[in-house]
């Protein structure tokens, strides 16, 4: 594989990726009145309103977990703020090699790093999202531990390794469709009830259940909610954990032979 591309992390890397990561994030937020309160503004009303829907409107107050009933809203919270990260990171990555085409067209670049730039600067507000889920839980008397914060660090490498994988993908083809740009939005909403995420899956018939954890991402919300509200390990769950890694390896293997494939037509696509 040519080393130019390979996602071996440099110290030449690491440099780009922290000065970029900050200088996109600041870009994205420039010169609006509230700056970056409207990165928190989507998710908290998003989270309002599903919880006046269905603790208000529908009267649920629990959901029934293993063996224990949680409160609806500590559930809901746990399994929305990796959601926002998934989908932030993957509408802002897949038009990342347009957004900065300019870039590209004039100079030797590692394109291949604009994708991983926009999964970071989205983990900046994810990590600012746990903050107050920890804030919340803890006022719900949810008990945080060394271990919790052991399984988070592992969930969020999990993810931004799946999320790495795909965005690669999804950046390329949108280079030569730039309609990808905007079903992937609306692939994002598909995804968004197809994952278990505001919906119970133990609700289901035993036979339906693996349908729906065949998703990758259902791996990465269960597993917060297994890690803040009930404390199950990720090697608990040894067969689902090597599934999951499998789907992610294919996946960033696809994605960079992808995007190498692509990248030598970029200045002229763009």
């Amino acid at each position: 594989m040519n080393s130019k591309f390979h996602l071996s992390i440099s110290r030449h890397n690491l440099e780009f990726l922290y000065d970029f990561v900050l200088s996109d994030f600041n870009k994205k937020y420039l010169g609006s009145l509230l700056g970056v309160a409207w990165a928190f503004a989507y998710p908290m009303v998003t989270l309002l309103v599903l919880i006046m829907v269905f603790q208000l409107g529908f009267k649920v107050s629990s959901i029934p977990m293993g063996n224990e009933n949680i409160p609806f809203v500590l559930w809901l919270t746990c399994g929305l703020a990796p959601w926002f990260f998934i989908s932030d990171s993957l509408i802002s990555a897949t038009a990342s090699i347009h957004e900065y085409a300019f870039i590209i067209k004039k100079v030797p670049f590692p394109a291949h790093l604009l994708p991983i730039v926009k999964i970071f600067s989205a983990l900046i507000i994810h990590l600012s999202i746990l903050a107050l889920t920890f804030l919340f839980l803890l006022i719900m008397k949810v008990p945080l531990s060394l271990f919790t914060f052991f399984q988070l660090a592992y969930y969020l490498l999990a993810t931004t390794m799946l999320l790495a994988g795909i965005s690669l993908i999804l950046s390329s083809i949108a280079v030569l469709a730039r309609d990808l740009i905007y079903m992937v939005a609306i692939l994002v909403q598909f995804f968004f009830w197809f994952t278990p995420i505001f919906w119970n899956l133990e609700q289901l018939p035993q036979q339906y259940q693996l349908f729906f954890k065949l998703n990758p991402l259902y791996y990465i919300v269960s597993g917060y909610r297994d890690t803040l509200l009930q404390g199950v390990a990720f090697w608990e769950k040894p067969g689902f954990t090597l599934y999951f890694w499998i789907i992610t390896f294919v996946i960033l293997f696809f994605g960079q032979w992808c995007f190498k494939r692509m990248r030598p037509q970029f200045a002229d696509l763009l």
